[in-house]
Order: structure tokens, then sequence, then C-alpha cells
């Protein structure tokens, strides 16, 4: 005990601030590595939660006894590798996570009493907004979206009304979506809201890249690159779909390229035919009148005009008068034909066709694949197709190319075997490098740092007087008043130092010192104090500190 105390009375304070820091830092790394080997492997179960989300999915994990931890700052949830089905399942059975996003299970948890008609109306428009983000989170390549619909609402008296219109942000996966991926999503949202036309949709991205700007179009239909893309894309299908039975599914390849007038015209015209002569319409008159005068009836006089006189109903001599007219008005005109046309927007004018057929794989008498190219017959005959399907017309200078060329094939893969028990993953190796670097660390610490600071405290070898260890070191001069040795019973023994009268200066007494320190030993003590002055100083301060 006496020893330790005084071993470390002479590593002084700061010696031993650092030997406890060494040995707390080496006792750490240990425990972290004990504990890492010990405890489960986590893995994702989900990341880029909001933190709202997030405290509830952990309430549902601690409910069902899982062990989790939470990083990136709340929003990444890990659990146990063997458990990540098992958690992701009875999450998604309370339809978690959700996104942030509420669709018409909002009803489910809110009274319609006492609610107004705006506070209804706005909880449907939440509800439809909810459930679009839900379906568009699905597609391929998106793993969030965000909808704002606009619906105006339409007044009492109002004679027109604005049309609706809608905002879709998306975060994509791997910052890359398809114009058809696109094109899907205005048609899902415009589908989805009644009166809302596919070009009234705006999609953009997190970034900020618009994706689909609105169109002005009436019909709300997408122009320009999209309508032509999709024309393109409708006979490319048409031309591998019948080419395929001959080639087979991974024999053919197209492109379309297509010209298209997105000129929306308007054409009317009236035509007058000058010898196509009509009746536009008649008009016939037919007059007929039959007057009988008696010849003695005298002349019109006072009295015979007074009611009471008395009228000559004699018979005389009579004289009749019969007349009779005709007339028939015509009018004419000339034949005329009024004509109006619309051409929409999107007609073909020009078509190019590119197909690449590949020839056909036989196997020989050896069983090796020999690969025959078509025939020209064939090949007539596939481009007599293409341009069937296509609708070739030489008139809009249509141009179709069919080539035969081999195609680059990877070599077929062989029957591949059931993984074994004892196979590994991608999981499984990280895994195993991950607890080889920790232990050759671990190990590392222990013989490096661990092992002369153990040594080194349990006076396991002498000590220079500098602090120096020299444990083992027997080959090592020692300095007359140095601590050459600890003797058994742990006090350091001292070598003898010269006394004054004995030599002069520039020598040494050999035989006073011999037995005890060599010719030899002195000149490389003499060496060691040239090469090293700031050591040897230190040492004759501790010798002064000493006496």
């Amino acid at each position: 005990m006496n020893s330790l105390l005084a071993t470390l009375t002479r590593l002084g304070p700061t010696r031993l601030i650092i030997i406890m820091g060494i040995t707390i830092g080496v006792t750490m790394a240990l425990l972290m590595m004990s504990f890492r080997i010990g405890s489960p492997e986590k893995a994702l179960l989900f990341s880029g939660l909001d933190l709202k989300e997030a405290s509830v999915m952990t309430a549902k994990l601690d409910q069902m006894g899982v062990a989790y931890d939470l990083r990136g700052g709340g929003s990444a949830i890990f659990v146990p590798r063997k458990k990540v089905m098992e958690a992701r399942m009875a999450l998604a059975k309370d339809n978690l996570p959700s996104s942030g996003s509420m669709g018409y299970e909002i009803f489910d948890k809110s009274s319609t009493i006492g609610q107004t008609g705006f506070s209804q109306n706005m909880a449907q428009l939440r509800a439809l907004q909810g459930e679009l983000e839900r379906t568009i989170t699905t597609l391929d390549g998106v793993s969030a979206a965000r909808v704002l619909l606009v619906l105006p609402q339409r007044t009492l008296f109002q004679r027109e009304s604005s049309a609706p219109k809608a905002s879709v942000v998306i975060r994509l996966q791997d910052n890359v979506i398809g114009a058809s991926q696109t094109r899907a999503i205005r048609q899902l949202v415009a589908s989805a809201v009644p009166g809302l036309k596919a070009g009234g949709v705006t999609v953009a991205d997190e970034s900020g890249r618009l994706l689909a700007k609105p169109q002005n179009d009436e019909n709300g239909t997408d122009l320009g690159d999209g309508q032509r893309t999709m024309v393109e894309m409708a006979i490319s299908k048409k031309i591998k779909s019948m080419l395929q039975p001959i080639t087979g599914s991974d024999g053919v390849q197209v492109q379309v390229a297509a010209v298209l007038d997105m000129n929306r015209v308007t054409e009317t015209s009236t035509v007058y035919d000058p010898e196509g002569r009509v009746i536009v319409s008649s008009d016939t008159t037919e007059e007929t009148s039959d007057d009988v005068q008696n010849e003695n009836a005298g002349g019109v006089s006072v009295g015979s005009n007074v009611p009471s006189a008395k009228k000559d109903t004699s018979d005389g001599p009579k004289t009749r008068a019969a007349t009779s007219r005709n007339s028939e008005i015509l009018n004419y005109g000339n034949s005329k034909t009024d004509r109006t046309v619309i051409r929409q927007a999107g007609a073909i004018t020009r078509l190019s066709v590119a197909v690449v057929v590949d020839g056909s794989l036989r196997t020989d008498a050896d069983g090796k694949q020999v690969y025959t190219p078509r025939s020209a017959d064939e090949m007539s005959q596939i481009e007599a197709l293409v341009k069937s399907a296509m609708g070739f017309d030489p008139a809009r200078k249509d141009a179709v190319t069919v080539t035969n060329v081999r195609f680059s094939r990877p070599a077929p893969l062989g029957d591949v075997p059931p993984p074994s028990k004892f196979s590994f993953d991608k999981n499984d190796i990280m895994r195993g490098l991950e607890l080889f670097i920790l232990a050759v660390v671990s190990i590392a610490l222990m013989i490096f740092i661990g092992k002369p600071l153990i040594t080194g405290l349990g006076g396991g070898g002498p000590v220079l007087a500098g602090g120096a260890l020299a444990a083992g070191n027997t080959d090592l001069p020692q300095l007359p008043g140095s601590v050459a040795a600890v003797d058994e019973s742990g006090t350091p023994a001292i070598l003898p130092a010269p006394t004054a009268g004995d030599d002069d200066n520039d020598s040494i007494d050999v035989a006073r010192i011999q037995g005890q320190v060599k010719v030899s030993s002195v000149k490389k003590v003499a060496k060691i104090v040239d090469s090293h002055p700031d050591e040897a100083m230190s040492i004759l301060r501790t010798w002064l500190h000493e006496e």
C-alpha cells in the first residue's frame, strides 16, 4: 500500500488526471460495446413524421410493448429488426401513418348537431383534400402530397360562377417524375372534384419546380408537349401490340415522333348554286262575281227608300253580269349551303416511326444458341403491319423505318437455389462488420492503453526520477543520485553521488564505483544529456527538490 501511495505521489496531479481520464474512456468504450452486442439490432420503422403523429405512434408501440428509438429530432422511429413488420401491420390497422391528412373519418369523430353550414362545408373540403393526398401518395415515386382546392360558392342571383381550381405539391422519392404520372395526378384530382377540369390543376414539387401549369383551354385538356406525348405513346403501343406476337415481348423497340397542329380553327361558309333554282314562295288569287239586275226598276227616290213604302215586286225584264279573275305570284331563289367547321387543336400533320426488330435464336444440335437474322420477306411484312397500325398517309409525308438488328441480351441465369438457414443478407453482413470493428477497437484499447497503466500503477517496474517508467529496461544507464530500483521493502534505492575532492572535473574514479557503473554506461549518459538537454535539466531540478 505504501509503495502504491509513493508511486502515485511521484506521478503528480497532472499525470493522475490524465490516467484517470484514459481509464474512464476505456471503461465507457467497453461498456458501450457490451451493451451494443447484447442489445437487438434496430431498423427503421417510419421516417419523415411530424411530432404529433410520431407521438401517437410511440404511444401505440408502448401499448404493444415494443422498444423503440427516436432519431432525427423525433421524425424517425427505429424498432428491433425482428419486429418491424409486426409493428407496421399493427400501426396500419389504426391508419398510421396518415401523412398528417384527415379523410372522411373526420365526420366519424365530430357531431353535426349545432354546426353551421360553413363548418360543414369546410369539413367536407378538408376531407376531400385528405383523401386526394392519400391517393396521390400511393403513386410510384411520390412520398408525400399536399392538395389545396378552391371551390367557389355560387350565391343567390349570380349569373356566372368561376371554375374550381386545385394546387398539388408533391415530394418525390428520387427527385424525378414522369410526364405520365403528372397527367395521372391532374386527371385524378379533376375526376374527384365536380366541375374541375384537368387544365385547372397545378402540380409542383417540393423544390419549387412547376411540373404542370394551368391551361387556358376550355376543355381542360393538356396541349403542346403533353398531348404530343400521349399521341406518340398511343401509336407506339399499337405497333408493339401487333409485333410482339411475332418477335416476342423483348424483340421489338418502337419510337414515334409526331408533329401536331395546335391551332384551333373555326370555318363558316355559305355556298350558292346558280343552277339550282327553286321556288321560294307562291301566292295564288282567284276572284268570281255574278250580278242580276231588273230593267223596270224605277229611279232612286225618297219614297222608295222609306221603310213603309211598298216595293214594286213585279216581274220584268232582267240583266245578268258574271266576271272571273285568277292571279298567281311565284318567288324564285337560288339554293345555298351554310357550313360551319371547327377543327380542334391536336391534329396530326406528320408521323415518323422507327422500328427495330431482333432476329430469332435457335438451338443447334450441340445445344448452342444460334442467331438468325430475319429475311427480306419478313421485314416487308413487318413494315406493312407498321404502316397499317400507325395510319400511314403519303399526303402527310409520313416516314417509316424498319431495321433488323441483333439485340444485346444478358446471359440467362440458371436455377437459383433457395436460401439456406445459414445464408446472410446485406443487413447481417453490415451487423457483423460493425461488431468486428467494435471488438478490434476495444481490444486495442485494452492492450495499448489499459495494460501499461495497470502495470505502472501496480509497481511492475522501476521509475526514473522524472516520472518516466523504466519497467524491465535494465540497459538504461542510471545517474548517480537517481532511483535505480526498488528494494524488497518498497524503498527506492539511491545510487551514491560522488564527493568533492575525489576526482577532478575531467575524469571519474572508475575504481570507486566499480561493479556499479561501467564506463560505457557513463558515455551513454553523456550522449543522452547532449541529445536531450531539457530532460536532463528536469532531472537536475528533481534532485534539487529532493535535497
